[in-house]
């Protein structure tokens, strides 16, 4: 399924645009579809989809250096296994973000 008709059909059950990251998601599909011995290659595309899905959620936009463990827990606790990396990034962007906006402000 192409990634407009997945998010076109999303909206029309929903009338939200899709959360699901259909790129990733189609990724994952062909992958377990067409190799569904490759272990590796399915975990690999079902940790690029979590993460996609994490960021796309917008659950990680304000996440604060105090909060990172908890995180790293919560996400460790549903299975994420680079939960870790995941957080991190989240934190770099954030930081990146909260310099620019100061500058702005300044």
């Amino acid at each position: 399924m192409s990634p407009s008709l997945t998010n076109y059909l999303y909206f029309c059950n929903t009338g939200y645009l899709s959360p699901i990251p259909t790129l990733e998601y189609d990724n994952f599909i062909h992958t377990v579809s067409n190799s569904p011995n490759d272990i590796n290659a399915c975990q690999d595309a079902f940790n690029k989809l979590t993460a996609a899905y994490i960021y796309g959620s917008g659950v990680l936009d304000e996440i604060t250096e105090s909060e990172r463990q908890a995180a790293i827990n919560l996400l460790e606790q549903k299975g994420v296994a680079n939960a870790a990396a995941i957080v991190e990034q989240a934190l770099a962007k954030n930081e990146e973000v909260t310099k620019y906006m100061l500058t702005k402000i300044l």
